[in-house]
This record gives structure tokens, sequence and C-alpha cells, in this order.
């Protein structure tokens, strides 16, 4: 019964072997960044480590957001 199966292996062929990880693409636009309530403050009223932690998050969006694209593509 498990022997050569023409369907999977012609989804394997037409996908190029990437039916396995289009699970975990899915998974990836299913992910969201939250922003915090004192990330909506100016600058200027940030503390020192607020304004690590704001740079830390947007560059941990911009590369979510790389990663989306390059998925989508």
């Amino acid at each position: 019964m498990q022997g050569d199966n023409v369907g999977q292996r012609g989804l394997k062929t037409m996908m190029g072997g990437t039916e396995l990880n289009l699970k975990k693409d899915s998974n990836l636009a299913q992910v969201e960044l939250v922003r915090e309530d004192w990330m909506n403050k100016p600058p200027e009223q940030m503390t020192e480590e607020e304004k690590f932690k704001m740079k830390e998050f947007l560059q941990k969006e911009k590369e979510f957001k790389d990663k989306q694209r390059k998925a989508w593509e």
C-alpha cells in the first residue's frame, strides 16, 4: 500500500520539495509584533532604556517584514 505514490511524487517534484516548508511559512504570516503603549511616546520623553528597547523593536520589525516579503515572493 505504501509503495510508489505517483501523486505525491508529482506534487513533490512540482513544488520543488517545499511542501513541508509551506506549513512553517503559514505560521510566519500569523505572527505579529505588538507595540506597547509606551512606544507611542515622543522620543524626547523616553528614558535611555526605552530608547534602546525601541531601537531593538524597530530592528525586529524590519527583519520580520523582510522575512514576510521574501516568503510572499
